[in-house]
């Protein structure tokens, strides 16, 4: 290996690293590459706080009507075992439900 071949190697090598180091043609780039993840990091979090209010709201939906059939079934039959029978089932199928 002569002299100016190493010479040469080294001039690429500064070369590069000059670029890498002040951003000489990566500036364009980097001006498109922030604001793309930026947008969908942004993107992101919002999706997550949509997702997790809009699950809050249909638990909340849900335990309601749950609650409202209940309601219903303990006020229409009124005789006492009919009542400790249907909470006993209710409450099965709830357990049961939360297992799957």
């Amino acid at each position: 290996m002569s002299f100016s071949c190493v010479v040469k190697h080294a001039q690429v090598l500064r070369h590069s690293l000059s670029i890498l180091m002040f951003l000489g043609r990566m500036l364009p780039v980097l001006t498109l590459v922030v604001p793309t993840v930026m947008c969908g990091l942004l993107k992101y979090l919002f999706t997550i706080m949509v997702r997790g209010t809009v699950s809050q709201i249909m638990q909340f939906s849900h335990r309601h009507e749950q609650q409202k059939q209940v309601r219903f079934i303990i006020l229409h039959y009124q005789h006492p075992i009919k009542v400790s029978l249907l909470i006993s089932v209710i409450l099965l199928y709830l357990f049961f439900a939360q297992e799957f």
